[in-house]
C-alpha cells in the first residue's frame, strides 16, 4: 500500500516484528525501498468485487497504484 494513500486515508499503521526487503522477480532489490518494509496496516476490510477479507497490508513507496496485491 502506498504511503501517499494511507497519509490521505489516515489508515491506521503498526511496526512489523519481522521486516524484510523487497525485490522484483530478478532478485534485484527494489531502488524506491532504501529501507526495509517495516511497517503495515492495522486489519482492514479490503473488498475485490463481491469478496471481502480483513488483511494487514505492507506499507512501501509505489509509482502509480494505491495498493498492489502480489504473493507473499
Amino acid at each position: 500500500m502506498s504511503l501517499t494513500f494511507l497519509r490521505k486515508t489516515k489508515i491506521p499503521q503498526k511496526i512489523k516484528q519481522n521486516p524484510y526487503s523487497l525485490y522484483i522477480f530478478d532478485n534485484q532489490p527494489i531502488l524506491a525501498n532504501k529501507e526495509k518494509i517495516d511497517k503495515k496496516t492495522k486489519l482492514i476490510p479490503v473488498n475485490v468485487g463481491t469478496h471481502q477479507e480483513m488483511l494487514n497490508l505492507n506499507m512501501t513507496k509505489t509509482s502509480t497504484y494505491n495498493t498492489t496485491f502480489g504473493l507473499p
